[in-house]
């Protein structure tokens, strides 16, 4: 007896340990995006986490696609690059925004990220806001 064999077996995968890799940032999910700053995602704890994460994502992700995936530790910004990577693999996009502080009498500025589909990932009722 034959179990069928999926044909998005591997596009599910990566989507499921993308889903994996967001939620330990912090994000909620990839449809419905909070934002999350830069110290979230770019700091020692989470650089080790997802150094953990990186035999997994290895099974489905490849390294032509996903160079931060070898993870060289070169990279400074090394969460921030290989979430870029990853979501715009899946057809999503980082969208970032910028906001000035003053912080002991200095100013200086923070970002916020949230995950953004693309284009050829929305809906088609989605896709008609697009045009207008």
């Amino acid at each position: 007896m034959s179990t069928p064999f999926d044909n998005n077996y591997i596009y599910n995968k990566k989507k499921e340990l993308l889903d994996v890799f967001i939620k330990q940032l912090g994000f909620l999910t990839l449809e419905v995006s909070n934002y999350i700053s830069f110290q979230q995602i770019q700091n020692e704890e989470m650089e080790q986490k997802i150094i953990g994460m990186l035999p997994a994502l290895r099974t489905v992700f490849q390294t032509y696609h996903i160079r931060s995936i070898t993870h060289n530790r070169n990279d400074k910004r090394f969460v921030l690059n290989l979430l870029r990577q990853l979501l715009k693999h899946m057809n999503y996009i980082l969208e970032s925004k910028t906001y000035h502080l003053i912080k002991d009498g200095k100013l200086t500025s923070s970002t916020k990220y949230r995950i953004v589909p693309t284009e050829s990932n929305l809906p088609e009722s989605s896709l008609e806001h697009f045009q207008e």
